[in-house]
């Protein structure tokens, strides 16, 4: 019997490049399970390495290069307007091959 086994990305705030609060008071902000309404603050150190972590899994994205693009699209990028875990979700996987 053959078990399939996805290894999660699971970068940590070393790979972050942009500046970011780790207070622990943002760190209690964190969420336990991520679920689709689930507002990101983009200040927020804890819930973006989250985020991304969460995003590249599901994307099946693997690379630093990859990870670092997604934080580039999310601090610097996002629409204002788009808050939620789904929203945001939704904004990268239609935005992050198009060429600018």
């Amino acid at each position: 019997m053959v078990k399939s086994i996805f290894v999660m990305s699971d970068f940590d705030k070393f790979s972050l490049k942009c500046n970011y609060s780790w207070s622990d008071a943002d760190k209690a902000n964190r969420y336990e399970n991520s679920r689709a309404d689930d507002v990101i603050n983009t200040n927020n150190g804890y819930q973006v390495l989250d985020f991304i972590n969460h995003f590249m899994e599901v994307a099946g994205h693997r690379s630093l290069e990859s990870f670092n693009r997604v934080e580039k699209m999310v601090k610097r990028e996002l629409p204002e307007n788009f808050t939620t875990r789904k929203e945001i979700e939704s904004w990268l996987s239609k935005n992050m091959y198009k060429r600018v």
